[in-house]
């Protein structure tokens, strides 16, 4: 196996400022010399992951792009972050209340593509270390206690 130069992130995080780059910085400090690679875009779903939607992608996905790269550079992927689900259902929170009907599609559409995208990223480079998500909170990353975030202004 070549050296791990590489840290590929699929999903939806803010280029720098997000899950992508925490796991990055985190993981810098045991692996210097790290790259990160990053196809996440902020406010993606497992259905944009697939297929495209709102960002330009060379293959016309997010997925496919993160899968060209993989194939491209085995052997010198450290490890694979995906941070995707939570806004399938983003939008279903208002003022009014919940959107039952909103949140049983997106969950649906979770439980049929996720399957697919992480198939997908498999295929392309086996074996591959991956950390998963489906919705980060900064509050854990300063790493205080479950009791904290469930008080925090930010996981009201």
């Amino acid at each position: 196996m070549g050296t791990l130069t590489d840290v590929v992130g699929v999903g939806a995080s803010t280029p720098a400022d997000g899950y992508v780059g925490d796991v990055f910085r985190h993981e810098l400090t045991r692996i210097p010399g790290l790259q990160l690679v990053n196809f996440s875009c902020s406010g993606a779903t497992t259905t944009t992951v697939l297929h495209g939607g709102g960002y330009t992608f060379t293959t016309g996905s997010q997925l496919g792009d993160a899968e060209q790269f993989l194939q491209a550079h085995r052997g010198q992927v450290a490890l694979l972050t995906i941070d995707i689900g939570a806004d399938n259902i983003d939008g279903c929170f208002s003022l009014s209340g919940i959107d039952a009907s909103y949140v049983t599609t997106g969950e649906g559409h979770v439980a049929t593509e996720l399957p697919q995208i992480m198939s997908g990223l498999r295929n392309a480079y086996s074996g591959l270390r991956t950390y998963g998500m489906n919705y980060y909170d900064r509050t854990w990353r300063r790493g205080c206690s479950a009791r904290e975030a469930r008080r925090s202004p930010r996981s009201r």
